[in-house]
């Protein structure tokens, strides 16, 4: 860049680059001006430049991009939770309408049951990503641990036939 000036070929040269400190490895965006002063024989009499130190900007740069990032991902995670939900509504429609005609025998009925189950737990999920979808901070809910095992283990043996058990102590 200086012999570019040195040797006439540009009178101004505006730059950016990074230097790296090599004992930290700690990097600084700069921005160079550099000027080219020539006498009346088009001798190099003075160069000159300034140094603007960039990486702050660079830094806030780099976190507006990752909250734009963040702002399509909400966008996206509302439209799917939207979607999956138009879908939960018409299985627990369709759901309500065999329990209501009685087209399910009584072993049925059970299944009609975990799957209403399944549908209010997955509209309680998309209920979380509408949530977070708008910035609503994440809700921490408390749950029992040996509830949950025990209903885990509950829809593990309708699925497999195997011998499961479990001997939780209460709260």
């Amino acid at each position: 860049i200086f012999m570019q000036i040195l040797s006439r070929r540009r009178t101004s040269i505006s730059v950016e680059n990074r230097l790296v400190n090599r004992r930290t490895g700690d990097a600084i965006s700069l921005h160079w001006t550099i000027n080219g002063q020539y006498d009346s024989h088009d001798q190099s009499v003075v160069v000159n430049g300034i140094a603007r130190d960039l990486s702050s900007r660079k830094l806030a740069e780099e976190e507006r991009l990752k909250a734009q990032k963040l702002e399509s991902i909400g966008v996206l995670t509302g439209g799917i939770a939207h979607d999956f939900n138009n879908l939960l509504s018409v299985v627990v429609g369709n759901l309500d309408l065999m329990q209501e005609y009685g087209l399910i025998g009584e072993r049925g009925l059970e299944y009609l049951g975990n799957a209403r189950q399944a549908c209010q737990r997955a509209n309680e999920l998309t209920l979380q990503l509408i949530s977070f979808s708008q910035g609503a901070p994440p809700r921490l809910v408390a749950a029992n641990l040996g509830e949950l095992v025990a209903l885990c283990v509950e829809k593990t043996r309708q699925r497999v036939e195997a011998r499961i058990d479990l001997d939780i102590a209460p709260d």
